[in-house]
């Protein structure tokens, strides 16, 4: 039979009210696996009757022994007296076994303005719109600790996420509150250190390294550099030197811009970034690139075009000349790029892309699959049976 604690719990004072949380059951617990705060028995709910308690309530939860508190809110007073019922998530939080002891007393919490989360799998990057998972969650929730280890339900899948951070304090109640929720990256996600690149080299070039020849000489200036240029200049004009005053050879961007250069024929190639916005830019103005008979490619990522010219993201930059010693690798380049977008867009476009089936809809296909492997197998045993 599970006795009750006798220990003292410090004295707390709410609203100009002093009490004494030993008044407040004190339960060992019995494990339940449900997403619902926790279950309590009839007499805490009498106790805390006779007192000035703030609702909804509120209660903050601890393992004395391991010194692991987190907090909840009640949904029901029906457990049997001197237990209590928590999700299993929250007994992983407190370490706690079935049978061991905790302290149950009633806290009051500032509401939430913010909180973040950490996904513990990377699984969870699978999921199309996590905020709205995470929305629907946190219905079921009261109140968030930081440093807690909670279980979202979706798509009969279980992710674990940890709350790395909650403000105004380590402990908020998220009832009736605006709170704004962040996510981090994944336990154990690396991002990809790849260098920019101005195409990709497997598809397009033979050698990255073509790929490349224009990402140190053709960048725009600084402003910086373009300060000590004027600088120089200035002072070769008051000493009456000679000012070299040729146009530099840069890598242009803005749509506007190239949109011009491609009408006038003057870019030599054209490329564009995939994710661009609005999305119709990637079709229109690879229509406008083949009209004029300028050369043009589709670059994985407006990041890594927006690094050529620094700036945080680029929809397209234009060639519209290159350095003598370049002319070799840019011809090259040009080839290879024409081989594989301007002469197959004719091919491409009769070509139907096909549809993307969802994550539920690859599963039931894959479900389908291996029954009826399972089928096929069951027949021919029974064929080899038979023979």
């Amino acid at each position: 039979m599970i006795k009750q604690s006798s220990s003292k719990i410090e004295e707390m004072e709410r609203k100009g009210y002093s009490y004494n949380s030993n008044d407040f059951a004190e339960y060992q617990l019995r494990t339940q696996y449900v997403l619902f705060p926790v279950v309590m028995p009839p007499s805490a709910l009498s106790k805390l009757a006779h007192l000035e308690v703030e609702l909804p309530m509120v209660f903050k939860i601890k393992n004395v022994e391991k010194n692991r508190c987190t907090h909840s809110g009640v949904i029901e007073f029906i457990a049997e007296e001197g237990k209590i019922f928590m999700p299993y998530w929250m007994m992983e939080n407190l370490l706690l076994d079935v049978g061991e002891i905790a302290t149950v007393s009633n806290v009051a919490l500032p509401p939430g303005t913010y909180a973040k989360f950490e996904p513990q799998s990377l699984d969870f990057l699978e999921i199309a719109n996590p905020k709205a998972v995470l929305e629907k969650s946190l219905r079921s929730f009261s109140c968030l600790s930081q440093g807690d280890l909670i279980a979202l339900h979706y798509n009969n899948r279980v992710y674990n996420v940890k709350i790395l951070e909650t403000k105004p304090k380590d402990a908020v109640k998220i009832i009736e509150c605006d709170l704004q929720v962040e996510f981090s990256e994944p336990h154990g996600f690396q991002r990809e250190t790849e260098t920019p690149k101005l195409v990709d080299p497997p598809q397009i070039v033979s050698e990255p390294s073509e790929g490349n020849v224009f990402k140190a000489k053709y960048r725009p200036e600084t402003k910086h550099q373009k300060k000590q240029r004027l600088l120089e200049a200035a002072q070769a004009k008051v000493g009456n030197k000679p000012i070299s005053m040729k146009k530099p050879v840069v890598l242009k961007k803005g749509v506007n811009h190239i949109t011009a250069l491609v009408e006038q024929k003057k870019a030599k190639l054209v490329m564009i970034a995939h994710d661009v916005d609005p999305i119709e830019i990637v079709v229109w103005l690879p229509a406008l690139c083949r009209k004029f008979g300028v050369p043009y490619c589709i670059v994985k990522g407006k990041a890594r075009l927006g690094s050529l010219v620094h700036l945080k993201t680029a929809t397209a930059l234009a060639v519209t000349d290159v350095h003598e010693e370049d002319k070799d690798a840019f011809s090259k380049l040009v080839q290879a790029i024409n081989a594989k977008f301007t002469e197959k867009w004719n091919e491409y476009r009769k070509t139907w892309g096909g549809e993307v089936m969802g994550q539920k809809s690859r599963d039931a296909a894959a479900k389908l699959q291996k029954l009826k492997a399972l089928e096929r197998s069951a027949k021919t045993r029974k064929l080899k049976a038979v023979a």
